[in-house]
């Protein structure tokens, strides 16, 4: 009898296909990041490209999830290179995290308060938001519908 897979066990042995159903992003998008350095997946070491498994932490998902509500909403790869640089800085256990992309600016606000003063400022331009504290959460689901299953 196959003994139940624990959370820290899955999570410490994402590949690629697993990261595409959690995110919806294609095994070839992971690759192409991949290679082109826009994405590395912390789990891999140093090893990229043909040959090599890609291995994904929590933080790598919850990143690619947050990038692909951001490309899903017509934000250019440019600025979410400005993203992604915004969101390893981010402490994914805060109990508030909303990235906002104004422009040529993106911002994490922490609390409400400071959300609401980024989206009310005189003269704001078109704005995209995702709450990474909510991919977080569904992202921790899908995970655990997964370590359910295995």
């Amino acid at each position: 009898m196959k003994e139940k897979v624990t959370m820290e066990e899955l999570l410490s042995t994402l590949k690629s296909p697993q990261v595409e159903r959690i995110t919806g992003l294609s095994l070839r998008q992971l690759q192409y990041w991949n290679l082109t350095a826009f994405f590395v997946p912390s789990g891999s070491g140093k090893a990229r490209g043909q040959g090599h498994h890609a291995r994904y932490t929590f933080t790598d998902i919850v990143e690619l999830a947050a990038v692909k509500r951001f490309l899903d909403d017509g934000v250019s790869l440019n600025r979410l290179r400005s993203v992604k640089v915004v969101m390893d800085k981010l402490d994914l256990h805060t109990p508030f995290c909303c990235l906002v992309v104004a422009g040529d600016d993106v911002m994490a606000c922490t609390d409400k308060d400071e959300l609401i003063s980024v989206l009310t400022r005189p003269g704001q331009q078109a704005f995209r938001t995702v709450d990474v504290s909510a991919v977080v959460r569904e992202v921790k689901a899908k995970v655990e519908r997964m370590v359910a299953i295995a």
